[in-house]
């Protein structure tokens, strides 16, 4: 399944959205500040990032700005996760590079079916069956 990031900092429903995903098999993370996120993101990248828009510190939009600039991290689906949920906020979201939108509260089964949306419109890993072998020297 995914490696997921979850960046909220209401523990109820962190935790919540922590044990629907990985009742479903993904590997969550979690972090309760964009800072807390950014440094977890230097160690690991996730395929998804669900991050709340209203952190405390540097905010949601900020987070999402700064994943989508960095090339390592560019690829990594940010799913904007706020109780904003008016038109104007799933805008700005987008705006800020958010690749979705998931308004709180959510139903859970609603989560599932976002996340999993998202993944499936992921390439396909390539199969080490397939991968052409390289000598260990032929980069030198």
């Amino acid at each position: 399944m995914a490696r997921i990031l979850i960046v909220d900092d209401d523990f109820v429903t962190l935790r919540l959205a922590a044990c629907v995903l990985g009742a479903h098999g993904h590997d969550v993370r979690v972090a309760t500040s964009a800072e807390a996120a950014w440094e977890q993101l230097g160690r690991e990248t996730p395929e998804i990032a669900l991050i709340d828009r209203g952190l405390p510190g540097m905010d949601g939009l900020a987070l999402t700005r700064r994943i989508k600039r960095t090339p390592a991290l560019a690829r990594v689906i940010v799913l904007a996760f706020s109780a904003h949920g008016a038109l104007e906020d799933d805008a700005r979201a987008r705006e800020a590079g958010s690749d979705g939108f998931v308004p709180k509260p959510t139903d859970m089964h609603h989560l599932l079916r976002c996340v999993t949306w998202h993944l499936a419109a992921l390439p396909l890993p390539q199969s080490r069956s397939t991968m052409t072998a390289r000598p260990a020297h032929a980069d030198a």
